[in-house]
């Protein structure tokens, strides 16, 4: 995974990490796609390198912690009438 990707998660501070604060910070990066899907995967990836890669235990717990949440909301979408393919990343 590319450091781009991680930039986010690389220039804040664990215990400020959040799913909003991904999206925002994606938002302002030049390849932004703007595409639910799309961005959510990146976060996906990014969550899961550093879960895999990391030595610090409350990075990895804190990215953990995301990755679930993140699993939940997007598992939510059929329940409340929308798909992610038909969500960008401005509905959040």
């Amino acid at each position: 995974m590319s450091d781009t990707k991680l930039a986010y998660f690389n220039n804040a501070p664990p215990e400020q990490w959040s799913i909003l604060g991904y999206y925002q910070f994606r938002r302002q990066q030049s390849d932004f796609s703007g595409i639910f899907r799309w961005e959510n995967g990146l976060l996906k990836k990014a969550l899961e390198a550093i879960i895999r890669n990391s030595e610090n235990d409350f990075k990895v717990e804190r990215a953990q912690g995301m990755l679930n949440n993140l699993k939940w909301r997007v598992d939510d979408f059929p329940r409340l009438g929308r798909t992610p393919l038909s969500c960008l990343v401005d509905d959040l």
